[in-house]
């Protein structure tokens, strides 16, 4: 009895409903988006946590600490095509899909959520 009880005490569990959160996740980044195509960056900028480790292109892949303004500045007029979505586990959704300010260009995001805001992003 006390074994059973020391093994299932092991057992990682997971958020009561995964799913409702991976979903919440999901609409955040598809806020994201919608937010980005109207150029709405006052909008964009609130689904950023105050402080957000950003690695991408426009830090030569280096991770870097920035605030919202900074992150939304870089994309600044640029328009983000999602052609799926991942949700990864409780905090990540990874993105496939395209971003042009020009030609289209494939990219790659995976951002990690938390508490309804992005806390990070990474670039690809």
């Amino acid at each position: 009895m006390v074994l059973a009880g020391l093994l299932t005490a092991c057992v990682p569990t997971g958020p009561a409903d995964l799913e409702a959160v991976q979903q919440q996740n999901i609409r955040v980044v598809r806020q994201l988006e919608a937010g980005l195509n109207r150029q709405d960056w006052a909008g964009v900028a609130r689904l950023y946590a105050e402080r957000v480790r950003y690695k991408g292109p426009h830090t030569r892949y280096r991770e870097v600490e920035q605030t919202p303004g900074q992150v939304v500045a870089a994309y600044r007029g640029y328009h983000l095509e999602i052609t799926q979505l991942y949700a990864a586990y409780e905090h990540h959704v990874v993105v496939e899909g395209q971003l042009s300010h020009g030609p289209p260009q494939p990219v790659c995001l995976i951002y990690t959520i938390e508490n309804g805001r992005i806390t990070r992003q990474f670039t690809y």
